[in-house]
C-alpha cells in the first residue's frame, strides 16, 4: 500500500562543480556522494532517512543491452562506498561512467528525517548539458517538492544571471 504521507524532496541543482555534492555531505555530516573539481555526478541521486539505521543505496544501472539493472550496495563497508562513488562519478573519458541512471541512498542522518534531499548532475556540463537540464526539468515537474539552485562564488555573476532567466 502507499504510504499516506512521502518526505518531500529539495532539488539541489547548479553548474558543474559548484558544490552541490559537497554542500549535502556537509548536511549529512559524511562525505557519502562523490565530489571532484570536474563534473562527480552522472544521475540523480536520492537521499532518504534510513529508519533501520542501515546505510544503504540502491543503483539502476544501464547493461550494454540496454536493459536496466538494480543493485543493492551495503555502505556500512569501505568496499560498498567506493562502488557506489564508482557508479554516480562521471567520467568523459569512460562512456561507462553514463550507465548508472539513479540512486537511492538510505542514511541515518537527523537532518534526512523530514526531507529526502536529492543531488543532480551540473547543469552547465558542456557535453552534457542539455541531458542535464532536461534530467533536470523532468524531476521538478514530477517530483520535486522544492529547489536550490547551488551557485560557486569563485564564478562569474553571469551563470547566476542565466539562471534567474531561465527558471
Amino acid at each position: 500500500a502507499e504510504p499516506l504521507f512521502r518526505s518531500p524532496k529539495l532539488l539541489v541543482a547548479g553548474g558543474t562543480s559548484a558544490g552541490k555534492s559537497t554542500l549535502i555531505n556537509t548536511l549529512l555530516g559524511k562525505a557519502v556522494l562523490p565530489t571532484s573539481y570536474n563534473a562527480a555526478t552522472s544521475a540523480l541521486c536520492e537521499i532518504q532517512y534510513s529508519e533501520d539505521e542501515k546505510k544503504t543505496a540502491c543503483v539502476t544501472i544501464q547493461e550494454d543491452d540496454g536493459e536496466a539493472v538494480k543493485k543493492t550496495l551495503n555502505l556500512d563497508t569501505p568496499e560498498g562506498m567506493k562502488q557506489l562513488a564508482g557508479y554516480l562519478s562521471y567520467d568523459r573519458a569512460n562512456p561507462k561512467s553514463y550507465v548508472c541512471k539513479a540512486a537511492v541512498i538510505n542514511w541515518p542522518a537527523s537532518i534526512l528525517k523530514g526531507v529526502t534531499i536529492v543531488d543532480s548532475p551540473g547543469v552547465t556540463e558542456s557535453s552534457s548539458f542539455s541531458s542535464a537540464r532536461k534530467i533536470t526539468e523532468a524531476f521538478q515537474d514530477k517530483c520535486a517538492s522544492g529547489f536550490l539552485y547551488v551557485l560557486d562564488a569563485r564564478r562569474s555573476a553571469e551563470e547566476a544571471g542565466q539562471v534567474i532567466c531561465y527558471y
